[in-house]
């Protein structure tokens, strides 16, 4: 085998580049390369491969190494882009350039392109995950892991987070299939909730690890897949759940454009990579719901889990103009706790908690300041609307309540105070609730 041949072979693709940025030759993509075919690249510009959010990054890497002092060879550290497939989808890509300088002077770079779908490694999320990136992103640098395309179909993976409301999220180019797969999921498709239905082709041979279990495809998404179909493909289903400590935690969904000849099968080594893929996935998650524990740890009471005192200061800072505060203290409640025991009397601050809650809107803040004093954020209400939702408090808080299977009655005072700049308004509707007690209890008063 001559090194024709041997380039002619490899997967990634390597160019030859003048400085001008001109593609001299091109060897590799076998199976083809993001849909082009390498022959056909020849004399075309370099920078025709280059993703347009990627194009400025490149060319100024390129400048520079190219302004250096000249050497025999250049041998720059090589760097991730995006490359254009030839139907405009941005993939990700390493490239690894070598820049020689011939006796004349004249300078080329040998340039290897590796799309990140032929890695073996679950590198790209994880980068995204280190550098701060936003979950969705992670989530679509995961999908983005395993998808391909050549000349015996495609592949693309897509994921339903079954812990952040069963949400799907998709590869980072793709912006039709999500919404079809979301809709058949808010719908009540699962197909990973219930037995599989038989598809019409074998099975895959038991002997690989049972890793994707197939399924057949609803109508609504065939219909909206097979518009991706090339002339001769077909379109087919599978998905891979993936579990944390026993628990289903989310799903992968693979949908594969094969020809009428294709094989379903998963090889190994793809088993290998989608296990991977899996293994990852689940770790992010692990990550993120403990971060998760973490800020609710530090901004919940652990008693009632409404907000604490940090989290309404958090809140109170970013609040609109007009906006108020209502302070409210459980009236004579150290005779609960005196009567009843303390752990009978923090069953009662729960229950007044969640009753406070019930009254106010979705979108208030209600905090535990300690012992039996609650403060509530009406963000975007007057003074007129806020002692309304003050009555509202008292009312509620002075239903019957049963403790222990008893009847208890208690009952609350509320300051209220509006948010005016120059003031402290908890310390104002602090006031206004200690005014109420001495007035009789069991009564709203307004600073």
């Amino acid at each position: 085998m001559d090194a024709t041949e041997i380039l002619g072979g490899l997967r990634p693709l390597v160019l030859v580049v003048d400085a001008a940025g001109t593609m001299l030759d091109a060897r590799g993509g076998a199976g083809g390369f993001l849909g082009h075919v390498p022959a056909d690249l020849v004399g075309q510009p370099v920078f025709d491969l280059v993703a347009p959010e990627a194009l400025a990054d490149v060319v100024g890497y390129f400048a520079r190494l190219t302004g250096e002092p000249s050497h025999p060879k250049l041998l720059p550290m090589p760097f991730r882009s995006v490359a254009s497939a030839t139907d405009g989808r941005p993939h990700g890509v390493d490239v690894m350039p070598t820049g020689v300088v011939d006796e004349a002077g004249a300078r080329t770079w040998v340039v290897l392109l590796i799309p990140h779908s032929l890695q073996t490694t679950v590198s790209g999320p994880l980068d995204a995950e280190l550098s701060d990136a936003g979950r969705d992103e992670v989530r679509s640098r995961l999908c983005d892991e395993l998808c391909y395309s050549n000349e015996r179909g495609a592949l693309r993976w897509y994921f339903v987070d079954l812990v952040d409301g069963r949400r799907v999220f998709g590869p980072s180019d793709d912006v039709e299939l999500v919404p079809a797969l979301q809709k058949l999921v808010d719908t009540g498709w699962a197909p990973w909730d219930v037995p599989s239905l038989p598809i019409d082709e074998p099975v895959r041979p038991r002997s690989v690890d049972d890793v994707l279990v197939p399924s057949r495809p609803p109508e609504r998404l065939a219909s909206a897949a097979c518009e991706h179909c090339e002339p001769g493909q077909h379109f087919r289903l599978g998905y891979v759940p993936v579990e944390l400590d026993g628990e289903l935690i989310g799903v992968y969904l693979e949908l594969r454009w094969v020809p009428e000849e294709g094989e379903l099968a998963v090889r190994a080594n793809v088993a290998g990579r989608i296990h991977d893929l899996c293994r990852v996935t689940a770790l992010l998650l692990e990550r993120w719901r403990d971060r998760d524990r973490l800020v609710l740890a530090a901004t919940r009471d652990s008693l009632t889990g409404l907000a604490n005192r940090d989290a309404f200061t958090d809140a109170l800072a970013a609040a609109s103009d007009p906006s108020a505060v209502l302070y409210v203290d459980v009236d004579r409640f150290k005779s609960v706790n005196d009567r009843l025991g303390h752990a009978a009397g923090d069953r009662v601050l729960v229950e007044i908690g969640r009753r406070i809650v019930a009254v106010c809107r979705p979108g208030d803040v209600v905090a535990r300041f300690g012992g039996d004093e609650f403060v509530v954020l009406l963000d975007g209400v007057d003074l007129a609307a806020a002692e309304a939702i003050g009555e509202r408090i008292v009312e509620a808080v002075s239903a019957p309540l049963f403790v222990n299977g008893a009847p208890e009655h208690v009952s609350s005072s509320v300051g209220v105070a509006t948010c005016v700049p120059g003031t402290d308004p908890v310390d104002l509707a602090d006031r206004a609730m200690l005014v109420a007690k001495r007035s009789g209890r069991a009564r709203v008063v307004v600073a």
